[in-house]
């Protein structure tokens, strides 16, 4: 056979393999993305996984200045949304946290974008004097949470946290106050590593 012989169904047998070899790691991770309930026991989340995905829809979030604010801007981004009850001695606190949550991130960063959304109108004015020192970081209410009873409702229904939000706006994890922001982090950079979306 000279040199520009086609290869014979044996000599095509290795390169299938190799590229079989090649896929499946990708095709699990999309896999596992889909029914997380099919992951090994093993596996650790450090967040409490939200089943099925929560869509956030647009009434619930406002601007400071009390306009409607849109989540489809949030669209084709990972959005790593803090919501706080008010804006106490440890809101400042709260924020450095997930703001170095994201530096963390490094190369990952462009793909996720840290919000602050608030509970409580009545500390506005402190959350607004915080978030001066943090230019760059959107801050929200989500009073439009509240049903008319004055209890949470919808993806926020567990109270104050932090959620993760996946690219097409719905709430995938959330993690209680007191959250190991090192644990955060390494469920971040694992989600980020094994997903192409966003």
């Amino acid at each position: 056979m000279g040199p520009l012989a086609r290869p014979g169904p044996r000599g095509l047998r290795p390169l299938l393999c190799i590229a079989a070899l090649t896929l499946l790691p990708v095709v699990g991770a999309f896999v596992l993305y889909l029914h997380p309930e099919w992951a090994p026991e093993g596996r650790v989340h450090h967040g409490v996984l939200v089943e099925p995905p929560h869509p956030l829809a647009d009434p619930l979030l406002t601007m400071q200045t009390g306009e409607p604010f849109s989540t489809r801007a949030w669209q084709g981004r990972w959005t790593l949304l803090r919501v706080l009850g008010d804006c106490g001695p440890e809101c400042r606190t709260d924020i450095e946290t997930l703001i170095r949550i994201h530096l963390l991130l490094g190369t990952h960063q462009e793909r996720l974008q840290p919000v602050v959304a608030l509970f409580a109108t009545g500390t506005e004015p402190t959350l607004r004097r915080v978030m001066e020192d943090f230019p760059g970081t959107l801050a929200l209410h989500a009073d439009g949470a509240l049903g008319a009873d004055g209890k949470r409702e919808g993806p926020f229904g567990a109270g104050p946290g932090l959620y993760v939000l996946d690219p097409e706006v719905r709430v995938i994890l959330r993690y209680a106050p007191g959250f190991d922001p090192f644990g955060v982090l390494k469920d971040l950079k694992r989600l980020l590593k094994y997903s192409w979306l966003g």
